[in-house]
């Protein structure tokens, strides 16, 4: 949405410097163009940035398109994609999970058990 947006000011603003001659005042017509460079470059600038996508170091992206998740996954690094898409990042370093379980026995003793589970996510497995 957000690039829409920025394409669309930046139409109106470049519409607006081309329709500046017909502004009565050499201070007036300089300023509304001056003004006019400064927002359309600012809306271009905006659109260029929603193109790129990073991906933080020690973690994988899984692009999304309208609830389609794709197949490839994308590494660490800097990425040209659609505006349209959304890239969730997943972390690939290694998760210590702890968990600790309170349980009875048969003979109905009380147990209690600490449970680690060392886990990470391989992005070369589909």
């Amino acid at each position: 949405m957000g690039f829409i947006v920025s394409l669309v000011t930046s139409l109106i603003a470049i519409l607006v410097y081309l329709n500046t001659d017909k502004i009565s005042g050499e201070k007036s017509r300089l300023a509304i163009r001056t003004i006019m460079i400064l927002i359309s470059s600012i809306a271009v600038l905006n659109s260029i940035s929603r193109l790129l996508v990073i991906v933080p170091p020690g973690n994988v992206g899984v692009v999304n398109l309208f609830g389609e998740v794709s197949e490839t996954t994308l590494n660490p690094g800097v990425h040209l994609l659609n505006p349209f898409n959304k890239v969730l990042n997943f972390s690939t370093r290694i998760k210590d999970v702890k968990e600790n379980v309170d349980v009875t026995s048969q003979e109905g003793l009380s147990l209690n058990l600490d449970v680690s589970n060392c886990e990470r996510l391989k992005p070369q497995k589909s």
